[in-house]
């Protein structure tokens, strides 16, 4: 038999710390490998001198390009520092002559400017979902407030014509949103069966009122989206 967890908020944050840790590895590992000096980390660098990886300096006016920061996590800002007109023209300090200040520099052709740009764009977007997921969508989500207190983990469906459980993850998501038009009338309006087709409509239900207002909130967040990727 397949054994199946289900998705809650503690299985993600145990995914969580596992994949940072995973990650905080790797940058140490790569950090080692820098300051090592290692071309299999950088194999167009194999033929030129090693202080086009990295270089310990002393620094002076004339090699301070090449100093890009403590081997583990100097090279991320001194890469995001990086123009594109400098990758395109080749980039200083890693050169085939006088410890990389000379010759024919590392260059990025029209491909690779077009791989980062895109990137770039998807960390933008990246960027502004996330704010807008946490500080709108997951609110509307969260204090929807159509599940019951939990029993063991669990969250009932309040609608008694539903036989619904839930996570509490699943309660951050859409499906916490009650239904606009729901099998279950407020308690003075008779039940369900008993309304005519035509005017089921326009009766109020237990948990019709604010639901269209929540997802008219979350469409609204994907409009912005939408708007901001279009615009870059």
């Amino acid at each position: 038999t397949k054994i199946m967890f289900p998705t809650t908020l503690e299985t993600i944050a145990y995914l969580f710390v596992f994949g940072s840790t995973i990650g905080a590895v790797s940058v140490l590992l790569f950090g080692v490998a820098v300051r090592r000096r290692s071309i299999n980390i950088a194999p167009r660098c194999t033929a030129r001198p090693t202080d086009t990886i990295h270089s310990f300096g002393p620094f002076t006016e004339e090699n301070k390009c090449q100093n890009r920061g403590n081997p583990f996590t100097g090279w991320v800002l001194w890469t995001l520092k990086l123009s594109y007109g400098t990758m395109l023209k080749g980039i200083p300090g890693t050169g085939t002559r006088a410890k990389g200040l000379k010759g024919k520099m590392l260059d990025v052709n029209l491909d690779g400017i077009i791989l980062l740009r895109f990137h770039v764009l998807c960390s933008k977007v990246a960027m502004l979902t996330t704010l807008l997921a946490l500080g709108v969508v997951l609110p509307l989500n969260l204090t929807a407030g159509y599940f019951s207190q939990p029993v063991d983990g669990i969250f009932t469906d309040t609608d008694p014509t539903n036989d619904n459980q839930m996570t509490n993850y699943a309660r951050t998501t859409l499906a916490n949103i009650p239904a606009s038009v729901s099998h279950h009338t407020a308690s003075t309006s008779g039940s369900y069966e008993e309304i005519p087709v035509l005017f089921r409509p326009f009766f109020t239900y237990e948990w019709g009122g604010s639901s269209s207002n929540r997802l008219y909130g979350i469409v609204l967040c994907a409009w912005i989206i939408y708007y901001y990727t279009c615009s870059l």
